[in-house]
């Protein structure tokens, strides 16, 4: 019998994950999709929050996009799920008040 190649939809590259782990254990409405291109996007912070972002992220072993993007997830289901709420001062502009 002739050896049979693998084909995309064979195990080779069929998920492994349960749905439940890929989103970080998030499910129903906090569930944050990662679908589509990654975007570069250009956020301003302080010298202060780089430096510790740098510092968490050297401890941790990882680069500090990797820490970001965790962030922004968790973040992300965080405020989906109603668990976490963005104090927003409404003035002549709306405005974040930061923590």
């Amino acid at each position: 019998m002739a050896k049979r190649t693998a084909r995309i939809d064979d195990s080779l590259f069929r998920r492994t994950e349960a749905e439940e782990d890929r989103d970080g254990g998030t499910a129903g409405a906090s569930r944050v999709p990662a679908t589509g291109r990654t975007l570069s996007v250009g956020v301003g912070l302080k010298e202060s929050e780089v430096d510790l972002l740098d510092a968490i992220a050297a401890e941790l072993g990882i680069a500090r996009n990797a820490l970001l993007r965790y962030l922004v997830r968790y973040g992300l289901a965080e405020y989906r799920s109603g668990r976490l709420e963005v104090p927003v001062k409404r003035e002549e502009h709306y405005r974040v008040e930061m923590p």
